[in-house]
This record gives C-alpha cells, structure tokens and sequence, in this order.
C-alpha cells in the first residue's frame, strides 16, 4: 500500500541521517583527539554538513565554491554546488525537494573545456561562459567569505539556457 510505501521510506531516510550522524560524530571525535584540522573529500552531502566547519565545492579538480558549512547548506550559490544538494535524501518523505538533474557527460578533467569549466552541463549557462573562466568573488561578507567562481555572480548575469558546444 502507499502507507507502507512512504513508512519505509521514511525509516529508510531516517537510518541513513543516523548513519550520517554517527560518522559524523566519529570523524569529529578523531578530529578534537589530535587537536588539529582535517581534509576530507566526501560525495555524501548529507555527512558533510555535520562533519565540516567550511565546505569546498569541486568541479573537474577547480573550487567552485566555498564557505562555512551553515552558509553552503542554507544558500549554495553555484549551479553546481545546488545540483549536488538537490540530491541529498530529506529525511521528511513528504518534503518536495526539486532535484535538479544535470544533462550531458563530465567532460574530461585532462582536456576541460573553454571558459567555464561547468558550462557544457550547466542549466544557467551564459554565452560568455564558453568564453572566460569565472573568477572568485565573495559574494558573502569579510566575516563570513563565501566565495564562488561563477559568472552568475559577476557583472554579467543574463542567462540564455545552456550552452552548447555547437552554439
């Protein structure tokens, strides 16, 4: 029945937060052990959030954003960094979370393409991405940096639908 349906996905979505949690709790308790910072490269988002103080996105081996955890998870600001959210599991099975499903192949990190590294997948592509690499900019604060290499949050900002590599 659909009860039963959403009931297991519920407990399904509920041992995976538990399981977050407890290597969560595992990593920070070997982190304040030896009493120093660590690096760790993670695909599962929702371990992340509860292991890191700041968050670095990569796209093809370059940053594409980064700020402190609580900011990235409330606001992430490049396409990327919110494709890869709208794929953490909600533990609520009757929340509507849009996912957002990117079009194209990863091209390969050793012939990247021109301009912006993300433009052949990205949903918000501009023509000038094909183009210029974005650089960094802070769109936070000096006390809070939130840092995204995007042209979105650059001075052009009109998007025309992805780019395509015959376009």
């Amino acid at each position: 029945s659909m009860r039963a349906e959403v009931e297991a996905l519920r407990d399904a979505c509920q041992q995976h937060q538990w399981e977050a949690e407890r290597q969560a709790q595992a990593a920070e308790a070997a982190e304040a052990a030896a009493d120093t910072a660590a690096v760790q490269a993670k695909h599962d988002l929702s371990v992340v959030q509860h292991i890191s103080h700041n968050v670095g996105v990569m796209y093809l081996g370059k940053l594409v954003e980064t700020a402190s955890a609580r900011d990235i998870y409330a606001d992430p600001k490049h396409p990327y960094t919110r494709a890869l959210m709208s794929a953490v599991p909600q533990p609520d099975p009757t929340t509507k979370a849009q996912r957002i499903v990117l079009s194209g192949d990863v091209p390969s990190p050793m012939n990247p393409p021109s301009g912006c590294p993300f433009h052949t997948r990205c949903p918000e592509a501009m023509a000038h991405c094909k183009q210029r690499v974005p650089q960094p900019t802070n769109v936070g604060s000096e006390q809070s940096p939130h840092w995204v290499s995007c042209h979105l949050h650059g001075s052009e900002q009109t998007p025309t639908g992805p780019a395509t590599a015959d376009a």
